[in-house]
């Protein structure tokens, strides 16, 4: 639960620096299509967009008079919207890869190709004339899964998907021009002129009518027919919707496996009302985009979720505690694990150990309620024992550094086979977790494990003289890492320790 109230919090906080306005019903909802990136990178690889300027005879109406398009123009991502950039592509995932709506009109068109004859038969396929049949063209999927569903549902004219897909191939060559870069990602956008300025979706009434419907419409598809009560606010009567619509982890999918694991019994797991899912959907993707962490493993995340500790009678205390956090953690770029270390007892903090695979993702292991003075001691714990060994050295790396060098030396047991490598990936998954949650570390296992492996080390010449880390190091650098771990498992009992 702690972990909930957490991305609870996180969704309270950022809710409340949106300045949604006349959107703040849908803001929770909204996702960006694409990550923006740091400043520090590469600006050839930065995302574009190929924003498409429709005609229309009544930029206001609903239903939208579409009588082709107007301008095509390329531009960087996000660009210069004017308003929050969510609330400007006003985009949020599909619901699926099989259904025939999206909520908003943009259309992730993926790496640039460069080759023209290759570009044309991407976006219309083999036949220049006939892209409703080439069911993998992009024009194909842009029409069934982003436009068409415009006027289907009566927020396009009868009409208007025609006339705007006959204007997108009299385009094509323009469209190829803009969409030739491998190294970037691009996104389609369709909006409107006005001003001499695009106009984003964000601003258009007719698309924040049609995400509304949309929304609407997956609220009565979900509500229960049980009556039940919200699990997290208690709101009576009020839950429609359940944990597996927030995390891809919680699935329904093993009917044996978990008691109330069948589908038709997901509503017995944990209801929540409509309020409280849009605030933990908006925490988990705040917290994704924000609070995740890599610590040297392949593929696995470590989200971060903090919880405010005490009855919130207001959200001022919230939005100042956060907005510190978050300032001190992202802007000053501190590390995550170094800022947490910082923080004061007001908060507590939850640890999601992710690994995504495709569109899947998988929890390995939960960690919750860590206080800050858990990580000053494990730091300090490390630093006591550095000095021991060795003396000469600095003791200028961060937290972060010292979790990953933790794990880069318990994944040096690993053999060479893929079998081997994930038996150790398991391993230290779960030690950075117990490390975390302050369990005892089963160290001779882990020495056992090492010794094993010395014979094979010791004749690999490439270990042995390596020029950074020769295997002299590495092995006074495992003694090292077995030493901190008996003097964590010696204070397992302590808050905190003195240096």
């Amino acid at each position: 639960m702690g972990f909930l109230d957490g991305l609870i919090q996180t969704g309270q906080y950022y809710n409340l620096q949106d300045d949604a306005r006349e959107l703040s019903d849908i803001a929770n909802y909204l996702e960006l299509p694409l990550d923006i990136l740091p400043d520090d990178i590469d600006p050839d690889r930065r995302p574009q967009v190929i924003r498409v300027a429709l005609k229309v005879s009544d930029p206001d109406a609903t239903p939208l008079d579409v009588q082709g398009i107007e301008s095509i123009i390329l531009a960087d991502y996000p660009g210069n919207p004017g308003i929050n950039p969510k609330i400007a592509y006003l985009y949020k995932d599909p619901v699926g890869s099989n259904v025939s709506w999206g909520f908003s009109p943009v259309y992730k068109l993926g790496r640039g190709e460069p080759d023209h004859e290759s570009a044309i038969k991407a976006l219309i396929g083999n036949d220049e004339t006939n892209w409703h049949t080439s069911i993998k063209s992009r024009f194909y999927k842009i029409h069934k899964r982003v436009l068409a569903d415009f006027e289907n549902s009566h927020f396009f004219t009868k009409g208007s998907i025609d006339r705007l897909m006959n204007d997108l191939v009299d385009e094509v060559e323009e469209i190829t021009r803009y969409w030739c870069d491998r190294k970037r990602s691009y996104l389609l956008v369709f909006g409107l002129i006005q001003n001499g300025g695009f106009v984003f979706p964000g601003k258009i009434p007719v698309f924040i009518n049609y995400f509304r419907s949309k929304i609407a419409s997956r609220q009565n598809i979900s509500i229960s027919e049980k009556n039940l009560d919200c699990i997290l606010c208690h709101a009576h009567g009020s839950a429609g919707r359940t944990l597996n619509q927030v995390f891809k982890f919680s699935t329904f999918d093993k009917p044996g496996f978990l008691p109330g694991g069948d589908k038709s019994k997901s509503f017995s797991v944990f209801p929540v009302c409509e309020n409280c899912y849009s605030l933990l959907a908006r925490g988990y993707s705040e917290a994704q985009s924000h609070f995740s962490s890599r610590i040297g493993i392949s593929k696995l995340d470590v989200l971060i979720i903090p919880e405010m500790i005490g009855r919130l009678q207001n959200l001022d205390r919230l939005q100042r505690s956060f907005k510190d956090y978050i300032d001190a953690g992202v802007q000053k770029e501190l590390g995550l694990f170094t800022n947490i270390a910082k923080r004061d007892a007001s908060f507590v903090f939850h640890f999601l150990f992710t690994e995504k695979d495709q569109a899947q993702v998988r929890l390995h292991r939960m960690v919750e309620d860590v206080p800050p003075s858990h990580f000053r001691k494990l730091f300090t714990l490390w630093n006591n024992t550095k000095k021991r060994f060795f003396p000469e050295r600095d003791d200028s790396q961060s937290l972060d550094s010292v979790i990953k060098q933790i794990v880069m030396m318990v994944q040096s047991f690993a053999g060479k086979t893929d079998g081997e490598k994930n038996v150790i990936k398991t391993l230290v998954i779960n030690m950075i977790a117990d490390l975390f949650s302050n369990a005892y570390i089963e160290v001779e296992s882990l020495k056992r494990l090492a010794v094993s492996r010395l014979p094979g080390l010791m004749s690999d010449s490439d270990w042995l003289n390596a020029k950074q880390y020769p295997g002299r190091y590495q092995l006074e650098r495992l003694w090292m890492l077995f030493e901190f771990l008996y003097a964590y498992n010696r204070n397992l009992d302590r808050e905190e320790v003195i240096t």
